[in-house]
């Protein structure tokens, strides 16, 4: 009887546990990632985020530590841990890592808050600034916020990164016309002056 019920138990419990921190299945630790000494160097992030690689519906992803920074309609802002930049994330993605997940976080997730990413083992560089020449889609994660065991919380939204070397914001191609040429305008007019008095000079001393 006393066995069945710690069954039973341990069932609810991973029952509860399961949503909520089950997306992909641990495939590996980090020694690999951290074995790529240049790539560490360039990127040290990698080794203080990275908590473990998994694995969702056949493909492999690193499991990284970050930090919500800010959360808008148009953009989520994270800090991956041991980062000295923030990332920015576009909500939704057109091939996302979970398919039944939300395509964005609330927005009233709270600023400072702890979050999971899952970032795709093989395109990881483009994540963090180092896409291949011509790449231009980008790239599907899958964020988590990692809440406490009493507020364990499902909630899994999909979000697109990079290769976006420019703002999520609109960029003005052509500068606006600030400058005035009254600066220009006065020189020429000053240069003008100039010239009449030395014909004026040049006239007075030959007569």
């Amino acid at each position: 009887m006393r066995l069945s019920t710690t069954l039973y138990a341990a069932a609810l419990l991973l029952g509860l546990g399961g949503p909520a921190w089950g997306l992909g299945l641990a495939v590996g630790d980090c020694d690999s990632l951290r074995a790529q000494a240049q790539l560490i160097a360039r990127h040290p992030e990698l080794d203080s985020a990275c908590e473990s690689i998994v694995a969702v519906e056949g493909r492999r992803y690193l499991l990284m530590s970050a930090e919500v920074r800010g959360v808008a309609a148009e953009r989520l802002v994270v800090r991956f841990r041991g980062a000295a930049a923030d990332t920015v994330f576009s909500p939704g993605a057109e091939n996302p890592v979970a398919v039944d997940a939300d395509p964005a976080l609330p927005a009233n997730t709270a600023v400072g808050s702890p979050l999971r990413v899952f970032v795709p083992e093989d395109r990881l560089l483009e994540v963090f600034g180092e896409a291949p020449a011509g790449q231009q889609s980008p790239v599907a994660v899958a964020v988590q916020p990692t809440e406490s065991k009493a507020a364990r919380d499902a909630r899994i939204a999909n979000y697109t990164c990079c290769p976006r070397r420019r703002p999520w914001y609109p960029i003005i191609d052509v500068l606006p016309q600030t400058a005035t040429p009254l600066p220009l305008i006065g020189l020429l007019g000053l240069g003008l002056l100039t010239v009449a008095a030395g014909l004026a000079h040049r006239r007075s001393a030959r007569s």
